[in-house]
């Protein structure tokens, strides 16, 4: 299991002055989710970066000197607990940059085979990687060919659940003008693996400013009020340039 964190806000600023209340326990859960860091980012050019390092953020400095000097006003941070037998290496982590798109996991979706299978019928791009992960950000470049954001994300998830087994395929995308996150999580299957964790451990939440959006796994809701749980099978859309929220229901 990994861990998500992402906002829109007003105005450029460091990331570590745009979430002052969410980075210390966020990177307080690296110790447990020790396999990697990454940012993706949105510049005042339009244009989507990321950095990253297969390391466990509280540990590496690279982490720091990032949310020190990285300023935008969009952004999302992972921090990954490998899904079982997926090597630690710069490739399977977290966020994927592909066609100006910064995306971001939390769960595991199995077997390979049937991932791979999925990306060969969609005419979706082959992955760099070995990850789930990546599989599900190319079946999701290939549906955003048809369908908007929210709907695209929504039919990747419903199609690797109907011919898969996941765990939770949470998940934040990063695109120019707005960022989405997706709460999806399979509650008998979580419980059914031999960590202990619960549904609970994968739930979504968001919190509404007057002037930045936060969306956060669990582990960071609890910092204040206003917090709301993003529902099951359900997108959150952040526009960038008004803060505008809407949450698109399940069909």
């Amino acid at each position: 299991m990994c861990r998500l964190l992402g906002f829109v806000s007003r105005a450029p600023a460091r990331l570590a002055a745009q979430l002052p209340d969410e980075l210390p326990p966020f990177v307080g859960l690296s110790a447990e989710h020790d396999h990697g860091w990454g940012i993706g980012w949105a510049d005042a050019a339009g244009q989507v970066d990321v950095r990253k390092e297969p390391e466990q953020a509280s540990l590496d400095v690279r982490f720091a000197d990032a949310v020190e000097s990285t300023v935008t006003d969009a952004a999302l941070l992972h921090i990954r607990q490998a899904s079982p037998g997926m090597p630690v290496t710069t490739a399977n982590t977290h966020p994927f940059l592909a066609d100006g798109l910064c995306f971001a996991h939390n769960g595991y979706a199995w077997p390979a085979e049937t991932m791979d299978t999925l990306v060969r019928e969609s005419g979706a791009p082959a992955p760099n990687g070995d990850t789930d992960s990546e599989r599900y950000l190319s079946l999701i470049r290939a549906s955003l060919r048809e369908r908007s954001a929210p709907d695209a994300l929504r039919h990747v998830a419903q199609l690797i659940t109907d011919r898969a087994s996941t765990t939770s395929l949470n998940c934040l995308l990063l695109v120019p003008g707005a960022l989405y996150a997706l709460a999806w999580w399979d509650a008998s299957t979580i419980r059914a693996q031999p960590d202990g964790e619960t549904e609970r451990d994968y739930r979504l939440w968001y919190r509404i400013g007057p002037d930045r959006v936060v969306v956060a796994s669990a582990g960071m809701q609890g910092l204040g009020a206003h917090w709301q749980e993003l529902p099951d099978r359900c997108v959150l859309a952040m526009r960038r340039d008004t803060l505008e929220t809407v949450v698109h229901g399940p069909r």
